[in-house]
């Protein structure tokens, strides 16, 4: 790392430490006429509240535009594309659902590849209704049956019912629109910041984002936060009688038999368990309910958290932290939070630094080669094309070693194989960027 680099870095931390300074001696100048607080582990509460909006924890997770010549996939750093859709949508007023195309993949390839359109990708299947919640569409709310993944416009202004597809059953839905426009949308996605060209392949089960030509992305640097095992514990197991044990790196703290923090040092991550309530969720729509009510249980300060991957018949949820629209991915598994409903209860596992400040960064925009390239070099290592479940781009996080404050994210490939993300040197022994750098 250059000189002039780590000295910005150093220089910000000073300034933001300087603030937290000033605030303290404010705080304590005013509390000398107020009741001293406690600060017993049981009894500090947490002072902020960061509510994530359900709306936005189940967010698209990619947008992908069709001029009619080239599909790209698309991004707006300085415009929430999404937020404006979705607040776009919530205005127009929606008709019946009906099936167009039921079980068939032939269809399916004409639906996902219909030119002069847009396509929200959901990385979870939902049913129409609870779409609608997230729309604020009471109007939808009895469409209990369709499922989708998948939601495409048109941009023939004759038609102005929307789409949903299924990637998992190949089927399409129409949704019929009385009234509604995509014309600001598409005004929006017309200054897009970040345009790749991809091409999306239909498979068993699943639609593959493949990249067309090599990637070109920026590295970014950011300051992290850690969170104090304090305010979890106040979060999670209340105020009231929590007792503590230490073991090595190792703290757990218990509320009673059935509730109970683990918080390892070492690895700066926390298990939650909760037992009181052992009946598994009874629908894929309690199940994404129960995750966003624990996600703000949490009440951990997450950036541009959302979904980014379902277990329906494990029960598992995954959120991440998005950065300039790509996932990031720790080197642990369970993301920013991963919650896992089990029949004896409820057992969340969660990171406590979570990225903040974005910092200026030296280091130049990195080429990464194109899917097929990346999936030769996996055939090459002994993999085949079968076992691999999924393929994406990302940033790999990874603590910067000359301030453990800074999270420097690398842009990377990220192969779901075995259930399990990994990167391609991890797999093969080979990089994913051109040249091998």
């Amino acid at each position: 790392m250059k000189i002039s680099r780590l000295i910005v870095q150093t220089l910000v931390v000073v300034a933001i430490a300087i603030s937290f300074v000033l605030s303290f001696l404010i705080l304590t100048n005013n509390s000398r006429y107020q009741m001293q607080p406690k600060t017993d582990v049981a009894e500090k509460k947490s002072s902020k509240q960061n509510v994530v909006q359900k709306e936005e924890l189940y967010s698209p997770s990619q947008i992908i535009w069709n001029d009619g010549t080239d599909q790209r996939l698309v991004y707006n750093n300085k415009h929430n594309v999404v937020k404006s859709v979705q607040k776009d949508m919530s205005t127009w007023k929606f008709g019946k659902v009906s099936v167009l195309s039921k079980n068939n993949t032939e269809k399916y390839k004409k639906f996902v590849n219909s030119k002069d359109s847009l396509q929200l990708f959901y990385p979870l299947q939902m049913s129409v209704s609870y779409y609608g919640d997230l729309l604020k569409q009471d109007n939808l709310s009895k469409e209990d049956k369709y499922m989708f993944n998948r939601v495409l416009f048109h941009f023939d202004h004759k038609d102005k019912n929307i789409y949903l597809g299924n990637d998992r059953n190949h089927t399409v839905y129409k949704l019929s629109v009385n009234s509604g426009s995509s014309e600001e949308i598409v005004k929006l996605l017309k200054n897009t910041d970040i345009s790749l060209k991809i091409n999306l392949v239909v498979r068993d089960k699943t639609v593959s984002v493949d990249y067309v030509d090599h990637v070109v992305m920026n590295t970014y640097s950011y300051l992290v936060t850690k969170q104090e095992d304090n305010n979890y514990v106040s979060n999670l197991l209340g105020s009231n009688n929590i007792s503590t044990r230490q073991s090595g790196d190792t703290s757990t703290y218990s509320a009673n038999s059935y509730q109970r923090l683990v918080s390892d040092s070492k690895k700066n991550q926390l298990t939650y368990y909760d037992y009181s309530k052992d009946d598994l969720p009874k629908s894929k729509t309690e199940m994404l309910n129960n995750g966003y009510k624990l996600i703000n249980k949490i009440n951990s300060p997450l950036s541009n958290a959302k979904l980014a991957y379902v277990d329906w018949k494990n029960r598992v949820l995954v959120y991440r932290e998005y950065v300039e629209g790509f996932p990031t991915f720790k080197k642990s598994d369970i993301g920013a939070v991963k919650v896992s409903f089990q029949d004896s209860g409820t057992i969340a596992q969660f990171s406590n630094k979570v990225i903040q400040v974005p910092i200026p960064s030296d280091q130049k925009p990195v080429t990464l080669k194109n899917t097929a390239e990346i999936i030769e070099d996996l055939k090459n290592g002994g993999y085949t094309i079968d076992k691999i479940e999924d393929i994406d781009l990302g940033y790999e996080w990874t603590i910067d070693k000359d301030n453990s404050d800074v999270v420097d994210l690398s842009p990377s490939y990220f192969i779901r194989i075995g259930n399990k993300w990994s990167t391609l040197s991890e797999l093969v022994g080979v990089s994913d960027r051109i040249g091998g750098s």
